[in-house]
């Protein structure tokens, strides 16, 4: 994508993956090294592209076969609609997938080359639900040619989709990448200096005023997503619904002290 910090900036287009053998090593290496380790995250958003399923599912085949028991996360991409290698990952210790919607409406989709269609997105939503893995999605406000309607479109795209958590912020103009550089070229690029592309309290903020919404319409807009979000009946039975264990009671309190801590600042 036009925005996306990693591939541009820091390691390049081109992808070198481990062996799944490699990489179970490291899981029962840290498990050893950690005994009370209560989770894995597999930071890498391209584990679930198509052309690399077959390496997914070897770990995951992997981790069956040694017996190795730690629930584990991962980035995913939205247009995984495999249900097969889905349940498999479940099997394996999936409990969660990080997912990057980033918009709710197509144009700004293609805007920045996201290279996914709403109805794939929808499609796996559906499909990890029904394989019992929660779903995080992250949602985006400022994406080139961006509208306050767009942006409704994205709020209200995200209180469709059967996910279990969201976020919302303002795109980040990342020096380095294409939408960094259309910002510049453009002036649509608000702070000067460092300091100035977080708030007082050191929070991420929209740092971009478009032609047709302003960065305090950003902002306003990324709290309004979260408000409408979370503050549905369903989504808060949804969430309490999913309460399994003790770790989960702290994770929601967590959550729950983070939301009304950043409004109570707002």
């Amino acid at each position: 994508c036009t925005f996306c910090l990693f591939p541009q900036v820091m390691y390049g287009q081109h992808y070198r993956a481990r062996s799944p053998e490699r990489v179970v090593d490291e899981m029962e290496y840290d498990l050893r090294l950690f005994p009370f380790l209560e989770e894995i995250m597999f930071e890498d958003d391209t584990l679930t592209l198509r052309p690399h399923l077959p390496r997914l599912r070897a770990i995951c085949e992997d981790i069956l076969r040694r017996g190795v028991k730690i629930p584990w996360s991962a980035n995913a991409r939205a247009d995984l609609r495999d249900m097969q290698t889905l349940r498999l990952m479940k099997r394996a210790g999936c409990r969660m997938l990080c997912v990057g919607f980033e918009f709710g409406n197509q144009q700004i989709l293609n805007n920045v080359r996201k290279g996914i269609w709403l109805e794939h997105m929808r499609e796996f939503a559906a499909l990890a639900r029904e394989a019992g893995i929660r779903v995080h999605g992250c949602f985006m406000i400022g994406g080139p040619g961006e509208t306050r309607e767009t942006a409704y479109q994205t709020i209200a795209f995200a209180r469709r989709l059967p996910i279990d958590t969201a976020q919302f912020s303002g795109v980040c103009a990342y020096p380095g990448t294409e939408y960094y550089d259309w910002v510049k070229e453009n002036g649509y690029l608000v702070p000067q200096d460092w300091p100035q592309w977080v708030d007082e309290n050191l929070e991420q903020r929209a740092i971009i005023n478009l032609p047709q919404l302003s960065v305090d319409e950003i902002n306003e807009l990324v709290d309004q997503g979260l408000r409408e979000f979370y503050l549905r009946p369903r989504q808060m039975w949804r969430m309490l619904r999913n309460i399994r264990s003790w770790a989960d009671v702290k994770t929601k309190w967590h959550g729950l002290m983070s939301f009304v801590d950043y409004f109570g600042r707002s």
